[in-house]
């Protein structure tokens, strides 16, 4: 029961979008922004399904599209079956951030940030103009920060096909982002808390923060534990080459890292949610390196 409050209350302003989206210029900046999900579950509520069983079945659709999606992309990367499957575990069900999502059903966001990352690493192995557009244009309706993810992707495929339509999807998509961006919650917010260059820009100004936030996340409260797998796989030449191969893909996981230990007091007990954001493609090119060796 106490779970159930906690969701009710985590997530009032994605229920709300689900039951009226004109709700989306009323609620706080961040709650609107994150629209897709909610707007999603509205969609099966005028067809007459409750907005909490919505919430559910399309979390647990979308779980177990994850691991199909996560198995079916490492066989891409030639891994054998018998390979795929623990790894399949290692990324899902060993760390609780994931599962987590399926009993707080109303975070169903989060696990479609899994499957759009999941796609992005697809897609910037494989080029795909109409999936990327899609992929990226449902990404930033989810969650802001994965716009980096989408141009990133967008000017690695540019630069391999050199083809003027990834400039024209990517514009499109940076259009509707600023012009969702502005008019998110904007009942609720003033002018100036709009404009992203000084929002960017104030963040400079927080330096005591971020080290103070830093030490208390890595060192009083022990998670820089969570990096000690990686201190020998660093010292590969050829790990560190995989990691550049797929720049576009790690500099955004370096974003939910960074915000979840230099914001470490502000993200509080959303932490393993959103350093998993971007740990879990660590993960992932960690497992596809040691299997290829």
């Amino acid at each position: 029961l106490y779970e159930d409050e906690l969701s009710l209350q985590d997530a009032s302003e994605y229920i709300a979008l689900a039951r009226d989206p004109s709700n989306y210029f009323n609620l706080t900046h961040q709650g609107a922004l994150r629209i897709f999900p909610s707007l999603l579950v509205f969609f099966f509520k005028i067809i007459g399904i409750p907005i909490e069983i919505s919430f559910q079945y399309l979390t647990y659709l979308s779980f177990t599209f994850l691991n199909l999606k996560i198995f079916f992309l490492l066989r891409e990367f030639e891994i054998k079956n018998y390979i795929a499957l623990p790894s399949l575990a290692i990324l899902i069900y060993s760390n609780h951030s994931v599962i987590y999502t399926v009993f707080n059903y109303y975070q169903l966001l989060d696990l479609f940030t899994y499957i759009f990352i999941i796609y992005f690493i697809e897609l910037s192995k494989k080029s795909n103009l109409f999936l990327l557009f899609t992929i990226s244009l449902l990404s930033v309706l989810t969650k802001e920060y994965l716009l980096v993810l989408a141009i990133l992707v967008h000017l690695k495929n540019f630069l391999k096909l050199k083809d003027i339509k990834v400039l024209i999807s990517m514009t499109i998509i940076l259009l509707i982002f600023f012009i969702h961006y502005n008019l998110a919650g904007y009942n609720n917010i003033s002018e100036d808390n709009l404009n992203i260059l000084s929002l960017t820009s104030s963040y400079f100004l927080l330096f005591n923060t971020f080290y103070s936030s830093m030490i208390n996340c890595l060192i009083i409260n022990k998670n820089i534990y969570l990096f000690l797998p990686f201190i020998i796989l660093i010292c590969s030449r050829s790990f560190i080459q995989l990691l550049l191969k797929n720049y576009q893909i790690i500099i955004f996981s370096l974003i939910p890292i960074g915000f979840s230990v230099f914001l470490y007091g502000h993200v509080g007990n959303n932490f393993f949610r959103v350093f998993n954001h971007g740990f879990f493609i660590f993960i992932f090119y960690s497992i596809i390196f040691l299997t290829n060796k």
